[in-house]
């Protein structure tokens, strides 16, 4: 029935369903009567339609309005489970069950695919200095700049706190370096205007790539090298970018 409701309109479905019970109540009246060898009366035929029409339609309009309510339902529990809305970027869930198919898709056709893990440096003082609003809008804006710089087949998700990954298919080492040096520059370059005064921020960024000179097991693997990068860039100074190495 929850197909049918995706399918089809509801008067479609009323009609179709009406249709079938009162075809179906005619049969089983004729079906009476031959057996008992009486003959149907007008007042019978009449009330072998209207009664069907009735309870058929009532019925299934009724069901058909609970169905599209769970279908309604379903789909804002799945996209709030699939997004985040203080990033606008996929949620971890959303995020790791899609980079897993990628990851598997990359081993199986012996393709690159690249990582880059960021967070936004000093993060901790914006929230304490400007307040966690402040802090959710900044979130949110690294999100827009993500949304706005990476190609419609790469992933991008939160990973947790401002921790953001960004998966790049079939990217090599250099396409990484160039996607991360226009994610730092626009990091750079973004102000936004409060009254506390004016909030500036810069990120750190670790990448890693699977590919042949570096042939991880396990998405976890890839994840982790990708983490040790970033960790790497920002004991160097952060505001930066760097590269994992086995």
């Amino acid at each position: 029935m929850r197909n049918l409701v995706e399918k089809y309109n509801k008067i479609t479905i009323v009609s179709a369903i009406t249709l079938i019970a009162i075809i179906g109540t005619h049969i089983i009246l004729r079906l009476y009567y031959s057996i008992t060898n009486t003959e149907m009366r007008q007042s019978e035929v009449i009330a072998g339609v209207i009664t069907p029409l009735i309870v058929a339609s009532t019925m299934v309009t009724y069901l058909i309005d609970i169905f599209k309510k769970l279908n309604d339902l379903e789909k804002r529990i799945r996209k709030i489970a699939n997004f985040d809305q203080t990033t606008s970027l996929g949620s971890r869930l959303a995020l790791l069950e899609s980079s897993e198919n990628l990851f598997n898709l990359a081993k199986r056709c012996n393709r690159n695919l690249g990582i880059l893990m960021l967070d936004i440096d000093h993060f901790k003082y914006i929230n304490d200095k400007y307040g966690h609003l402040k802090g959710d809008a900044i979130l949110h804006s690294m999100g827009n700049i993500i949304n706005s710089t990476k190609r419609e087949t790469d992933l991008a998700g939160r990973y947790g706190g401002d921790e953001m990954i960004i998966f790049l298919p079939e990217a090599d080492l250099n396409g990484c370096q160039s996607f991360a040096e226009k994610l730092i520059e626009k990091a750079r370059a973004f102000q936004m205007e409060t009254s506390n005064g004016v909030i500036k921020f810069t990120i750190s960024i670790g990448i890693s790539v699977l590919s042949e000179s570096f042939s991880f097991c396990h998405l976890g693997e890839l994840i982790e090298s990708a983490d040790t990068a970033l960790y790497k860039a920002k004991n160097l100074g952060r505001d930066q970018y760097s590269i994992y190495k086995a």
